[in-house]
């Protein structure tokens, strides 16, 4: 990631400064930030100023960063060549937005991750994160909460201005990571409380490319299903986003929720358990909650129970077949509406 990037701040000089926060204090990622101080220049927070990224990101925000606008990006972002100039350049011309969201593309991690990346990563990628590749004003900052953005919740895909953030998190107590909304999407929560309904600018030349399977909430999948995106939702709603973005949202989360809760039925760690009938009472009033709650059990076949409903599925499935279609009867009767 540093290679990509550092090469491409060098020529910057002042316009840019680089901070890289080790949340995990290794000796293999202190000698990588090392080494890369051959490449630009770089300013490195060695040890966590607190126990999670979060309050890491906080306290970074006010205490330490000098730069008017806050870009950030993950070990797994790979900057696209000229893409940093790329970003200063609009940034100048358009300094009167708050808001800046680039476009990006998506690979695959580690098959398709690179053994270097100097100058920046101009290698293979599966899709373009918005098929949009041109650069434009957004009169409505909501209009970017779509379903190819995943809501508007990737971190690496918004530029913004600090103040945003420190007003944000101005007498304001974070909990535990994962624990709500707001510490899963800190980044979208904020942006969003100072966006909404004021223009932004959108950068459709893919900045970066990411590299799916290395995220650091890998882990965290279900806590950010179950918990994060139905209370983002929730606030997306109080903000007031449209009906038809609303119903596009809902879809995209209820589409991957499913996946989610087959995947914690058939683990069966309790404390991911634990989320479903949190995740039900929160839900239960949305069409479909309780039929995907009940087809990921049976579909899970985590246990004796969702096997036997499984087959018995399987059975009043093929009954329903043969005395409606198959049987005598039924393609007589099948026949002769045909015929009418």
């Amino acid at each position: 990631m540093l290679q990509a990037l550092l090469p491409q701040v060098a020529p910057l000089g002042k316009q840019v400064e680089v901070w890289v926060i080790v949340n995990g204090a290794d000796e293999v990622t202190i000698k990588a930030v090392e080494t890369a101080q051959e490449l630009g220049p770089i300013k490195c927070i060695p040890k966590p100023i607190r126990e999670d990224r979060f309050a890491n990101f906080r306290s970074v925000i006010s205490t330490v960063l000098s730069g008017e606008f806050v870009w950030l990006l993950g070990d797994h972002n790979l900057m696209a060549a000229g893409a940093l100039q790329n970003v200063v350049s609009a940034l100048e011309k358009q300094s009167h937005f708050d808001s800046i969201y680039v476009n990006f593309r998506c690979a695959s991690y580690p098959d398709q991750w690179p053994d270097e990346a100097i100058g920046g990563y101009q290698g293979n990628y599966k899709y373009l994160g918005n098929a949009d590749c041109e650069d434009r004003q957004v009169y409505r900052w909501e209009q970017l909460v779509r379903p190819e953005s995943a809501l508007c919740t990737q971190q690496y895909a918004h530029i913004f201005r600090r103040a945003i953030l420190e007003t944000h998190f101005s007498g304001r107590v974070l909990g535990e990571p994962y624990s709500s909304g707001e510490t899963t999407f800190v980044h979208t929560f904020a942006i969003a409380a100072a966006m909404f309904g004021r223009p932004s600018y959108y950068i459709g030349s893919p900045s970066v490319t990411i590299f799916n399977g290395a995220q650091s909430w890998s882990s965290e999948r279900a806590k950010v299903f179950l918990i994060g995106f139905p209370e983002l939702l929730a606030m997306y709603e109080k903000l007031g986003l449209s009906d038809e973005q609303l119903r596009g949202a809902h879809e995209f989360v209820a589409r991957h929720t499913r996946e989610i809760l087959v995947e914690v039925f058939r683990r069966g760690q309790p404390d991911q358990l634990a989320l479903i009938p949190k995740y039900f009472v929160r839900e239960w009033h949305r069409a479909g909650t309780m039929q995907a709650v009940w087809s990921a059990f049976v579909d899970s076949q985590c246990c004796w129970i969702a096997v036997a409903l499984k087959n018995m599925g399987h059975y009043l499935e093929s009954l329903r077949d043969y005395w409606f279609f198959n049987c005598r009867p039924a393609r007589w009767v099948r026949a002769h509406l045909e015929k009418r």
